[in-house]
């Protein structure tokens, strides 16, 4: 797929209309004819521009949001575990037949992969649960891209502390996306500290009540920054 810069475009400028004779004159009409088609042709090739897949998905933004709603537990120290997701509960409207939305998880290969469609800049808002009822553990949250790459600055720390205590943390990222089928995971480890072979500490979604919906385990959103 072949992507232009948004900046190139330009904006036809309306042509100057030949003076009309004051009777009929052929060689008057083909000039005018030939001027309106030239500008024509300028407003039909703006308008093909924005709206096929190198510029179109600009008019609706990639966007999509998802949670978890499951217990997700680390089962050793110091490793690093894909956050998956179960549910996709936001999404654009798809550019490509057959799928959700144009950021989206296969969840016939993996459900911690977030994969984008459109390459671009996106900014990534994600919200965990983490929970001890052993001791107190430092635990560690990040961006990890196309499986290998840790996104600079996308690291958090924090500390779960022993007693069942829910600490919700918030974070926001910027990923740069360059070609279409990349993929973010959102990727957590314990910190050992010296401490056995069991973490006991969890992601954990909380149940609805009277007044309010149920918190998911994990929550991961995504929208679109810039080309």
């Amino acid at each position: 797929m072949a992507f232009i810069n948004i900046a190139n475009l330009k904006a036809p400028k309306a042509p100057n209309l030949p003076i009309p004779p004051t009777t009929y004159n052929q060689t008057y009409f083909e000039a005018l004819t030939n001027v309106l088609r030239l500008y024509f042709n300028q407003l039909d090739l703006l308008t093909r521009t924005i709206i096929t897949p190198d510029l179109g998905y600009f008019l609706n933004q990639p966007y999509a949001g998802f949670y978890d709603t499951t217990t997700q537990t680390a089962a050793a120290f110091d490793t690093a575990y894909p956050i998956t997701f179960d549910t996709q509960y936001q999404a654009d409207a798809p550019h490509v037949t057959g799928l959700t939305s144009d950021i989206f998880i296969n969840h016939a290969d993996s459900d911690s992969k977030i994969i984008f469609l459109f390459p671009g800049v996106y900014n990534i808002a994600y919200m965990v649960q983490p929970t001890s009822v052993a001791a107190d553990f430092d635990t560690y949250f990040w961006l990890r891209q196309n499986g290998t790459t840790d996104v600079v600055g996308s690291s958090t720390k924090c500390q779960t502390v022993s007693g069942y205590n829910l600490t919700p943390i918030n974070i926001n990222a910027i990923v740069e996306v360059f070609t279409s089928g990349e993929y973010v995971e959102l990727v957590w480890a314990v910190s050992s500290k010296g401490s056995g072979v069991s973490t006991n500490v969890s992601l954990v979604p909380s149940a609805a009540t009277a007044f309010s919906p149920a918190a998911p385990s994990a929550l991961l959103t995504v929208t679109y920054a810039s080309a």
